[in-house]
Parts: structure tokens; sequence; C-alpha cells
């Protein structure tokens, strides 16, 4: 009896997700670039953030975020530490999901922005929530010629 309860709640939170998001965007055009920073894209973050949340806490999931501190003086000299930067955003994560519930803990812990297949583009409900993390479609397969016009589109944007 959890399961079906679980499932129909999980399906609530998509919902829930989508319609917020899809009124959190009215009126923006996302094929011509993606959401300027302000309230709504704000508004969207928390949505997606609580959201995902909840959705993790359903499927009886938890994540943390925790630092660890490990000393690579054996890698990079013992004053590797004086030059250290403290970074405040990481530019580029390259991952490869191997379950269903990875962009969903992403979406929570860090907020990034995905690379999904082009064909993903077709999807609508999807695409709105693709879109929406100013995510960049890249196509996959196909011919040459149709992905470097596919490619010459996303540098247009």
């Amino acid at each position: 009896m959890v399961l079906p309860i679980r499932l129909i709640t999980c399906f609530t939170l998509v919902l829930i997700t989508v319609i917020l998001v899809s009124i959190f965007s009215i009126g923006h055009n996302f094929k011509k670039g993606p959401m300027k920073s302000g309230c709504r894209k704000k508004l969207i973050k928390t949505v997606f953030i609580t959201t995902n949340s909840l959705y993790l806490i359903v499927a009886g999931l938890r994540t943390n975020k925790k630092h660890l501190d490990i000393d690579y003086t054996e890698y990079l000299g013992p004053d590797y530490k004086k030059n250290e930067r403290k970074i405040k955003r990481v530019s580029t994560i390259v991952s490869n999901h191997v379950s269903w519930i990875d962009p969903v803990v992403l979406i929570k812990t860090i907020y990034p922005a995905f690379a999904p297949s082009s064909e993903f583009r077709n999807f609508p409900i999807l695409n709105r929530l693709i879109d929406s993390l100013d995510s960049i479609y890249i196509p996959r397969g196909g011919s040459a010629e149709n992905k470097a016009k596919a490619l010459k589109a996303i540098g247009d944007r």
C-alpha cells in the first residue's frame, strides 16, 4: 500500500513543479535565450529545489553536502595551499547519470544546467522544465550536416 501512495505523491510533485514553472515563465520565449536573472528566475529555482527535496523525502532518500578537506601535498607540493583560491561556483561538471534519481539530487544540491539530447526539445512538458534550467540541447546522432546546423543554432542564442 505504501508504494502506490509514494508513486502518486511523486507524480503530484512533478505536476506541481510543471504547473508552477509554467506559471512563473509565462511570457518568456526560451527560443530567444535563457531567462534573465530576477524575481521569476529565483522563484523557479526555489520551486525546483523545494519540490526536488520533497521528492527525495517521498522516495526515502536524503542528501547532504559534506566538504572533505583532502591533503594533496604528495601531488602538489608542501606549499600548495598558499596559492589556493576559494571557489565560489564551479563552472562545469561532467557526469553521466546512472539512475532516475541523479538529476533530482543534482538539481536539489547544486542547481545545474543540463545538456540533454536535442530530441527532448519536442517533449511538451519536459522542454519547459529543461529550458527553465538554462540547459543547452545537444544534437546526438544524425548526419554531420544536421549536427552543424544545430550547433550553429546553439551559437546564435
